[in-house]
């Protein structure tokens, strides 16, 4: 029974471990969405794609994450992808 329990302990974290996605900007929307559980696409316009889930709104601008927010944006506030890590204001 005792070498159980290390083994019981190690296949939960890798389990827990696992459903811990935490995305990064610069996350391409496939990987966001495959890795994703629960989502709703909330609207589509060009380019953006905005969606929700646990809470929380995610931005997608050419297929790259680049915002996540806990209120609705409208896509003209939706920034663009710099490649870089960051985002910057569509249009500047």
């Amino acid at each position: 029974m005792k070498t159980r329990i290390p083994a019981l302990l190690a296949l939960l974290a890798l389990f827990l471990t696992s459903c811990a996605f935490i995305p990064r900007l610069g996350t391409s929307e496939r990987s966001w969405r495959n890795h994703t559980i629960s989502y709703e696409l909330i609207y589509i316009q060009g380019n953006v794609k905005a969606y929700r889930s646990d809470g929380a709104y995610y931005y997608f601008n050419a297929g790259k994450l680049v915002m996540v927010n806990q209120t609705l944006v409208p896509a003209e506030n939706v920034p663009a992808y710099t490649g870089k890590g960051a985002a910057t204001k569509s249009g500047t």
